[in-house]
């Protein structure tokens, strides 16, 4: 199932948090795991555990005691893959590490990309989402995706 759209909540008191119920299922099924991970753009990857898998298979295999920008990336990425553990209710808590990486404080936008979820701190989305309000600089961006869109 792919995801689109976006959904903006807030952290509760508790600091936890819920996928919304329009991304669960095509995270796996009801009490899969799931996963946050960092992600270049600032925000979080949050993805299945099948998707996890896979990640860290193709990582591991980059990681070697030779100091590379590879397997420095790889080092990255892998350390930072977290489970989320889902309580009674589908709530979760951010490890502190992912949380200070993504700048995540009250708000929230859970955005769809496809075949990944993306979790964003509300301020940051805004910023990089503001490019929308800007007719020339939008339509430069949708312009760079001209070979891949035929609409």
């Amino acid at each position: 199932m792919m995801m689109s759209g976006m959904i903006t909540l807030q952290v509760d008191p508790k600091g936890r948090l819920r996928i919304p119920s329009k991304y669960r299922p095509s995270l796996g099924e009801e009490g899969s795991k799931i996963y946050a991970m960092i992600n270049s753009n600032g925000c979080l990857n949050i993805i299945s555990q099948e998707k996890a898998n896979g990640i860290i298979s193709k990582l591991s295999s980059v990681v070697s005691i030779a100091v590379t920008e590879k397997s420095t990336a790889a080092r990255l990425i892998l350390s930072s893959v977290c489970e989320l553990t889902e309580d009674g209710q589908g709530r979760f808590t951010l490890p502190p590490m992912l949380k200070k990486f993504a700048g995540i404080s009250k708000n929230v936008v859970f955005a769809g990309m496809g075949n990944s979820l993306e979790l964003w701190d509300a301020d940051k989305w805004e910023a990089l989402h503001s490019i929308v309000n800007d007719p020339d600089e939008f339509r430069a961006a949708v312009a760079s995706l001209e070979d891949i869109l035929s609409i």
